[in-house]
């Protein structure tokens, strides 16, 4: 099996605990607003302290598994990057992206769905080119997840 494919594993493994992990604080949880840069504007963005446990926890994974060469792209900041010094644009290199509620005012209201987000890209040319994608939605008990050995977009 391919590294990558063992990374994809490992994500795919790792999105319904988190999800599981979340589920009992859904509707439960007081939030807080982030400001984010989004098309040249400044805009509000509710977080959660779940939304940095599941991502620290999507980086203990990664450590604990030994996937400490690739990049990481997560919504919220931590400390854990530090093991991930990589540049999201070294040719050929892995990124893990991960979402860890999607949905975020969904989840602090308890109105609608969530989901944890996970995704793999591998820089070239100039342009993250995605190859594998999982999504747990918990309310749901729903996994969707995609892996493609070439990228899922060509030139």
């Amino acid at each position: 099996m391919s590294r990558e494919k063992k990374l994809f594993e490992l994500l795919k493994d790792l999105a319904p605990r988190l999800g599981k992990i979340a589920l009992p604080y859904y509707g439960k949880i007081e939030s807080q607003t982030k400001s984010i840069l989004v098309h040249g504007k400044i805009r509000e963005s509710p977080v959660t302290a779940m939304d940095h446990c599941l991502q620290e926890l999507v980086l203990a994974e990664l450590v604990r598994n030994e996937f400490v060469d690739v990049s990481f792209n997560g919504e919220e900041d931590t400390h854990l990057q530090f093991f991930f010094p990589h540049s999201f644009e070294t040719e050929g290199g892995i990124t893990v992206h991960c979402d860890p509620i999607d949905g975020t005012h969904s989840f602090v209201t308890g109105k609608n769905k969530f989901a944890v987000g996970l995704g793999l890209s591998r820089y070239s040319k100039g342009k993250h080119r995605f190859f594998g994608s999982v999504v747990y939605s918990p309310i749901e008990n729903q996994l969707f997840c995609g892996f493609c050995s070439k990228s899922l977009f060509s030139d």
